[in-house]
């Protein structure tokens, strides 16, 4: 396709509109699954830009339809395919779930958050008390992923196996009645709504390019399940991971910035920091210590940290002038059945506010309940405002470090569990902190020394008491990591993110 500017598409689309020949406008496909890959294509700049040059339709999966309609105009247009389709089509074919399993707990070389999934299967799946039979298959699978891990041939083969052989047709028909010049997903096939639109589009010689969601797709979901055709990474150091553990050649990868940042580097002139605390019930006679909980599937003791901060302000081990704003992750309102899958936990979080007044609880405005995770476009502004009215930042392993880094917000990053249990959670393998503190990105963001890391609830009142009094500790490690994790393109990363899928196009924007 040739270069084409504005003016070139108008001309076109009026060619075409009068019956001649011209070239249409680009279709660009955006693969959606969930509310988090909503924020990030949907709500930012890139969507804005890429609106201007092409048309743009949504793919979701079913149930969302209703949800996505409000994006959907003149040049926006939404398809669905029936999420149960990839449900179904997986727990029928065997073999694609051992090839999928040998998959996710593969990457080039050896990678600590990968291994640590492994053995979180393996422990939670109960295997070492398993029959012979399962044991034998599963010493075969390990032996496979030990080798594919040391081999890019091996990995080559359980990829190619996967895509030549599983792919439903409904993915491959929806692609060929809508007919994109370019799809764009949020993950490299390792979500599974990704994997088979992206094996869809290889079928049709549709390319593809990836926004990668979140800061540790590159080294916390396994292998690829489909190869793009181009990455668009946060940063330089997620572009080393997607070469150096995803077999990603160099040169179809680029670190663009991260799109949903952009306003904490923009003016916000009419930010009222006393109004606004006022209208989160804040006593703005107070310093805030913002709780930025933990996906609850991750993380059984969210609740526990607020309890604890507000014991300490009321036994005088954290000063009076100060009161806990507990934030509650936007994981918590999933729903199941049509019913709220942490139901009794939201109980709890609410209890705590009504019998420790140094608690407000704030709630993130979630959109729809259509698809999972969907918090309202406002929320990013809210965000930005809320890290701006902060003290002191108590979260767990999260990309709150970076953000709160971005506003030189002192930070504690909590690293260990308490023994009482507030509400009946699960407490398999998969909620050991030591697997988030070993995890690669977060050993990369802790190196930066820029945050205070606790090991137990007499560190954590400590620290934040230390950073109540000299907030400007630790200053030049937070940006350290701003440096590091936050990458480039800041204020402006969506629109740039866009610019470079428009030049895939061959669209140069005025």
């Amino acid at each position: 396709m040739g270069k084409l500017t504005p003016d070139s598409i108008v001309e076109s689309d009026v060619a075409g509109a009068a019956g001649q020949t011209g070239s249409r406008r680009p279709r660009v496909m955006l693969a959606i699954h969930q509310g988090f890959s909503v924020r990030y294509l949907l709500q930012t700049d890139i969507f804005s830009t890429l609106r201007e040059y092409c048309d743009i339709v949504i793919l979701c999966q079913d149930g969302a339809n209703e949800f996505t309609q409000r994006f959907a105009d003149e040049r926006v247009s939404v398809a669905c395919v029936d999420a149960a389709i990839s449900r179904g089509f997986q727990s029928s074919h065997r073999l694609e779930r051992l090839l999928a399993f040998i998959r996710h707990y593969t990457h080039a070389g050896e990678v600590q958050t990968t291994e640590d999934h492994y053995q979180i299967a393996i422990k939670d799946g109960n295997l070492f008390n398993a029959g012979l039979k399962t044991r034998t298959l599963h010493k075969i699978l390990r032996g496979f992923i030990l080798l594919a891990r040391r081999a890019k041939c091996i990995r080559r083969l359980v990829l190619w196996l996967e895509s030549r052989l599983y792919l439903p047709n409904d993915h491959t028909e929806i692609l060929s009645k809508h007919k994109p010049d370019l799809i764009i997903t949020t993950s490299l096939g390792t979500f599974d709504y990704d994997q088979y639109v992206m094996r869809a589009a290889a079928r049709l010689g549709i390319p593809t390019t990836t926004i990668v969601l979140s800061w540790d797709n590159t080294t916390a979901r396994g292998y690829p399940g489909a190869m793009p055709d181009h990455v668009i990474a946060w940063t330089e150091a997620m572009t080393e991971e997607l070469v150096n553990f995803n077999d990603m050649p160099r040169e179809e990868c680029w670190a663009g910035g991260i799109a949903h940042f952009d306003p904490y580097y923009q003016d916000d002139s009419e930010f009222d920091a006393i109004a606004f605390k006022q209208s989160l019930g804040i006593d703005t006679d107070k310093k805030v210590i913002l709780v930025a909980t933990k996906s609850p599937n991750a993380y059984a003791y969210n609740p526990n940290l607020a309890k604890i901060l507000a014991e300490a302000i009321e036994d005088g081990r954290l000063p009076s002038d100060c009161q806990v704003l507990l934030r509650i992750h936007p994981l918590h309102y999933r729903f199941t059945n049509g019913k709220p899958a942490y139901g009794e936990l939201l109980n709890v979080y609410q209890d705590l506010a009504e019998k420790h007044s140094s608690i407000v609880l704030n709630e993130p405005e979630i959109g729809s309940n259509a698809m999972d995770y969907d918090m309202a476009e406002a929320e990013i502004l809210f965000l930005t405002r809320l890290l701006r009215s902060t003290d002191v930042l108590v979260n767990i392993f999260s990309t709150m470090n970076i953000e709160g880094a971005i506003f030189d917000v002192p930070l504690v990053n909590v690293s260990f569990e308490d023994e009482r249990l507030l509400y009946p959670a699960p407490t398999d393998s998969r909620f050991d902190i030591m697997i988030d503190w070993r995890a690669t990105h977060n050993q990369r963001l802790l190196a930066a020394d820029g945050c205070r890391t606790v090991w137990n609830s007499d560190e954590m009142i400590d620290a934040v008491r230390d950073y109540l009094e000299s907030p400007e500790m630790d200053s030049e490690g937070r940006r350290r990591i701003v440096k590091q994790e936050a990458g480039p393109n800041k204020g402006n990363a969506g629109q740039s993110i866009a610019n470079h899928v428009l030049a895939q196009l061959g669209i140069e924007p005025s």
